[in-house]
This record gives C-alpha cells, structure tokens and sequence, in this order.
C-alpha cells in the first residue's frame, strides 16, 4: 500500500497554505499602496461599495500580516497531525494485509490496537467530532482479531487518536504505535533537508531537524495559547515552515515505506 496518495494530499494543503499566505500579503500590500488613489468624494453615495472601501482601508491599517501567518501556522500544523493519523492507518493496514493470521502482527500494533479502542471505548460519549466511534462496528471487528483468526479487521481509524502536539519527541512516540523506533538520522539521509540547512552530515542534518521542528512546535504553541498578541509568526518564518514539512513528509514516507517492507 503506498503512500503517494497521501503525501499528494498533504503536498495540495501546504499548498493552499502557501496560497492563502500570499494572497493576504499582496491584499494587504495592495490596500496600503491603493489607500492613497480612492476618491472618498465620487464613493460618498456609493452605499455597500464606500462600506467595502472603507472596511478595507481600516483593516489595511489595523491587521498585521504577521498575526495572519500566525494563524496560518497554526492550519499547518493541524495538517501536520492529520498527515500523520493517515500514515500510521495506511501503515496498520498494510502490516494486517501482510499477515496471515492475527498472531502475527508485530506486538506494538496489536496492543496498541487494543490500547487505543479501550481509550475510544471510554470516551465514547465525550469524544470531539473527529474522534466519534461506530461502537457497533469497532466490537464486529474486534471480534474477529484472535490469535488464530485468518479473516481478521483492524479498527486501524483509532491508530489516529489521540495524536499529541507534535514535536520531535512525540512525533517519535506516534511512530512506536507501529512499533517503528524512528531515525533522526535516517531523516538526515534527505537531499533536500540537507540543502535546507547547509549540511552534508546525516547526523547534524539529523540534529537540526529536531531544533527546527522543536521551534516551529514551540512558535505554534505560543500563537494557539497567548491571546495578547505578543506572539506571532513572520512572514518568511512561514514560507520556512512549508518548505521543512514539505521536505520532512517526504523523508517520513521513505522511512516508513522501508520500514513496512522489513515488517510485511
């Protein structure tokens, strides 16, 4: 089972990311530089137009793009952890695909199959919307996963649950759900992270990762938490953050497309 489609599908929302960041950009820039050429006069009796102009104008002067790409920062990693959900189902379903009986699961995905379905289980009725269980449908399919069982179905949805804030040492620890034990040096192996941080190193391009993620995790913290305004993201900083994840999705597939292959 491959993981194209998934990486595809991540590369298409870091792009709407980067869209929207620079279509706010050049909104902005375009306000301030027009505010000084509209003819308030001629738009006096212009009703909801005069009202659009002069609702622009205002934001133009009052809206930082630095809040904006805040906020957007926020979007990414919000499909940074969606990314991963995706990765560690398509990867429970291909390690299930590849055994003959239920036995044979490497031993973290089949206790953690049945640690994440007690948590979903006790939560079942408080759980946010994109948590939601088929209560029915988890107990149909947990039947059938018995040692000896040769027809059995993973509730592989649940290997998604309950993600933490990602950073370096939880990102590791979402990849031991599937018994992989992660490599930040294997990571380092990228050509384009390399590039990305002038290094040749696999082991301080390694090194960096982990610093540069831990920063972006920290930025990100810091904009969801801190209503006072004093934190916020740079433009540049942002365009930085696309091109990283980008690059470590990347890096992430290719260690867990030849790590499946030594499990299947």
């Amino acid at each position: 089972m491959s993981l194209d489609n998934t990486l595809k599908a991540f590369g298409a929302r870091l792009d709407e990311i980067a869209a929207h960041q620079e279509f706010i950009a050049g909104s902005l820039k375009i306000g301030r530089e027009a505010a000084r050429y509209w003819d308030y006069a001629a738009l006096a009796h212009a009703g909801e137009i005069k009202a659009l102009v002069d609702c622009h104008k205002k934001g133009c002067s009052q809206v930082r793009l630095e809040d904006l790409c805040g906020a957007l920062s926020v979007q990414l990693f919000a499909a940074i952890e969606w990314f991963i959900g995706q990765v560690l189902v398509k990867s429970v379903l291909q390690v299930s695909y590849s055994v003959e009986s239920f036995e044979q699961l490497p031993e973290a995905v089949s206790r953690n199959h049945i640690k994440l379905i007690g948590k979903a289980l006790s939560k079942v009725y408080e759980s946010p919307l994109h948590e939601r269980i088929d209560v029915d449908q988890v107990f149909r399919r947990l039947s059938g996963c018995v040692k000896g069982s040769k027809t059995f179905e993973m509730n592989d949805f649940v290997f998604a649950f309950y993600l933490p804030n990602i950073d370096s040492n939880s990102l590791a620890k979402c990849f031991l759900r599937i018994g992989l034990k992660f490599d930040w040096d294997k990571v380092g192996k990228n050509t384009d992270l390399q590039q990305f941080f002038g290094e040749t190193s696999n082991r301080k391009t390694g090194k960096k990762i982990i610093a540069f993620l831990n920063q972006c995790a920290k930025d990100r913290n810091a904009v969801a938490h801190r209503g006072d305004g004093s934190a916020t993201i740079q433009f540049d900083d942002l365009t930085k953050q696309l091109t990283f994840f980008r690059y470590l999705s990347s890096s992430i597939g290719e260690q867990i497309t030849t790590y499946l292959a030594t499990v299947g």
